[in-house]
């Protein structure tokens, strides 16, 4: 078997692949990877494939295509930020190799060999890797059924043992690491749009596309919004120390103002300090003008601290990385109990935790990170943090 004929089965079978991979840069190259894997060249993605390799394929086998051209449409490289790079490499198959046909594929990973749900992206996958290393079971059969060890591996053996069976080689992402952040993001773009404009493309393969590149609300701006609506003039009174300024010959105007939000902090490590700095001192500065405190529990299992935050000074101070487990419900009963006149509630957390059942009779704003839990909350509104 050679690349041109693989091609050709490649393209007949998912012709939106077609213009993007025919774009794409192909090195024939034994010395630099054992199979095939996406790299960077002069700027630019490049195919390395090893032909020896390429002949023992089938024509069966024209899914490892799709396989890297996905890699590429979904910029996997620049998405790995400072995650476990083994982790990660499972978790990005687990991801793509379900948006192919089965059969197509020379082997590969399934999430059915974790025993994992289907339909996620690589951020969950590696959420769900990296909680439960210690636990988690790998399993070949579990798959496809082209592997022939049907038995289990737990562990850290399963993670060795899964990253046997990447249907490709990872190993020259580092090239393209050292490319931009975002020119890494355009070319990924690009060629996503490449394959997503092509009329045959899936329609669930849009919308991950779609939800990956689109332009995303400013989570900083939701929060000053939704911390500047909760405050509420309370009293309002004429004073001669308050300057009128439509008429100096009548008394200003002063008021009082009560800002009823709360904001509850999970500390199991879940926020990372960056975030967490420019989220609070926008809240800390709409409250500042009013001249109101910003008032912040940390919870775990249950809460832990209270802060009430009158200098930003106090905000260099908090860190979010004590580990550990996280609940929801003992946090929620702590505010029924001790703030019960809130009007917003503002939660940083992961999602990663059981939810009250009981409801709230105030509003709240969840801001998770990228990493969050799939399992949403029952009421409010979710924010994933976005720095881009």
């Amino acid at each position: 078997m050679d690349l041109r004929k693989l091609t050709l089965k490649f393209i007949y079978n998912l012709p939106y692949f077609a213009e993007s991979w025919l774009e794409l840069r192909k090195v024939a190259s034994n010395s630099v990877t054992p199979t095939m894997g996406v790299s960077a060249h002069h700027g630019d993605f490049v195919l390395y494939y090893n032909e020896d390799y390429v002949s023992q394929l089938s024509l069966n086998d024209y899914g490892v295509l799709g396989h890297e051209m996905l890699h590429i449409a979904l910029n996997h490289f620049e998405r790995l930020k400072e995650r476990d790079r083994a982790l990660w490499n499972i978790a990005t198959d687990l991801a793509i190799n379900q948006l192919l046909p089965k059969e197509s594929l020379p082997g590969g990973l399934f999430p059915d060999m974790f025993n994992l749900p289907k339909k996620q992206d690589a951020e969950t996958y590696y959420q769900l890797l990296s909680k439960n290393a210690k636990k988690i079971v790998f399993s070949i059969s579990g798959g496809n059924g082209k592997g022939n060890n049907g038995n289990e591996k737990k562990g850290d053996d399963a993670i060795k043992e899964a990253q046997k069976h990447l249907a490709d080689d990872h190993g020259n992402w580092k090239e393209i690491e050292k490319l931009p952040d975002s020119f890494v993001k355009t070319m990924a773009k690009y060629y996503a749009n490449k394959i997503k404009s092509c009329g045959d493309c899936p329609g669930a393969l849009s919308e991950i596309f779609n939800k990956l590149y689109r332009k995303r609300y400013t989570w900083i701006k939701k929060i000053k919004d939704f911390t500047g609506n909760s405050v509420k003039s309370l009293n309002k009174y004429t004073t001669w120390a308050k300057f009128n300024r439509k008429c100096e010959m009548l008394r200003g105007v002063r008021r009082e103002y009560s800002a009823p939000v709360l904001v509850l902090m999970d500390v199991s490590g879940s926020i990372g300090e960056k975030e967490l700095a420019d989220s609070l001192n926008a809240m800390f500065n709409i409250l500042a003008q009013r001249k109101l405190p910003l008032v912040i529990l940390f919870h775990d299992i249950e809460v832990c601290n209270e802060m009430v935050v009158t200098s930003p000074k106090q905000l260099e101070q908090i860190k979010t990385n004590r580990g550990g487990g996280t609940d929801f419900v003992k946090p929620f009963h702590y505010v029924q109990e001790h703030y019960p006149h809130i009007k917003r509630l503002i939660w940083f957390t992961d999602l990663y935790a059981d939810y009250p059942k009981d409801t709230a009779d105030y509003k709240i704003l969840w801001i998770v990170t990228k990493d969050h839990n799939n399992k949403l909350p029952p009421t409010g509104e979710v924010v994933e943090i976005d720095n881009e």
